[in-house]
């Protein structure tokens, strides 16, 4: 991981040089700004205390606040946005915190400047990027799962039902004892990497992880953790993200509940009918573990 951090560092730097060539080549004058000199004085009077564990940095008065209302992924060039989603499902983490900063500065040219200055960058990657930016959290649950599915493979080359030797997913407990065949670590990153993007689909309606999410329950068949209402709200999530991700529909054929019953008709009543006025978070109370995942961290 510090590998992969030293390596971004010296991508922004790269970045940021080239860009001030660039524009001093084109005769683009690149001076501070008012909104560049306002940042500074913001950042240096909010992190007087910067020892203490209790400054929000995505909170109101942190002076990256106003520049948190947009997806960096927004500023990314669209040539580069297949590469970059491709970067994401692949845990390549360092490219992603690479084009996120891109993607930033994209929306906010004025921001160009203070990247030249390490310690503005390097709060930027440690207490925004990585606390905040969804993509490069989806990356980091794809970078924990990936050698796990990874040497599942291994063990049954060729074979598509490898996704039988997974180990088994506690998304809501703590890991009683290693699956067979896989240690502590192994079950406990598998795990997490799913719990973050359940995480990121229920509690900040993410739509790459609902769709990262319902790939890898279709491909490895994990739809049993889920209950038939927690499957129904993932799917309402998804419909109203316009994703084609039928959630309730895999978890009743990969639980094998072909007829009209539910296993709890009356908690899915309830659901549909929060559901049925768009009232999200008034559905979520009917689904307590939910509620509880994302009073959490995962």
């Amino acid at each position: 991981m510090d590998k992969a951090l030293n390596l971004f560092g010296k991508n922004v730097v790269t970045f940021v040089v080239s860009a001030l060539w660039i524009g001093l080549a084109t005769g683009w004058a690149i001076a501070a700004t008012s909104a560049s000199d306002s940042f500074l004085h913001q950042f240096e009077q909010f992190a007087i205390d910067e020892d203490s564990s209790a400054l929000d940095w995505v909170g109101p008065d942190s002076p990256w606040y106003p520049y948190l209302g947009r997806d960096f992924a927004e500023g990314i060039p669209s040539g580069s946005r297949a590469q970059f989603e491709n970067a994401v499902r692949q845990g390549r983490c360092d490219m992603v915190l690479t084009q996120l900063q891109r993607g930033l500065l994209g929306l906010y040219p004025d921001l160009l400047l203070l990247f030249a200055n390490e310690r503005v960058r390097t709060n930027f990657e440690d207490k925004i990027l990585k606390q905040h930016a969804s993509a490069y959290q989806r990356c980091r649950a794809h970078e924990m799962m990936i050698p796990v599915i990874e040497a599942a493979k291994r063990r049954m080359p060729g074979d598509e039902m490898f996704f039988g030797l997974l180990p088994s997913i506690y998304l809501y407990g703590q890991v009683p004892d290693p699956s067979p065949g896989w240690t502590e670590e192994d079950v406990a990153h598998y795990s997490r990497g799913i719990r973050q993007l359940v995480h990121l689909a229920v509690c900040r309606h993410d739509a790459g992880a609902l769709q990262d999410l319902f790939d890898l329950a279709k491909n490895f068949h994990f739809m049993y953790v889920f209950s038939e209402a927690d499957a129904l709200y993932l799917e309402s999530l998804a419909e109203q993200a316009e994703i084609a991700a039928p959630f309730h529909s895999l978890m009743r054929e990969q639980a094998g509940l072909n007829s009209g019953e539910s296993f709890h008709p009356a908690q899915v009543r309830a659901l549909r009918a929060r559901l049925a006025s768009g009232n999200f978070e008034e559905a979520l109370e009917t689904l307590p573990r939910f509620k509880a995942l994302c009073a959490n961290n995962p």
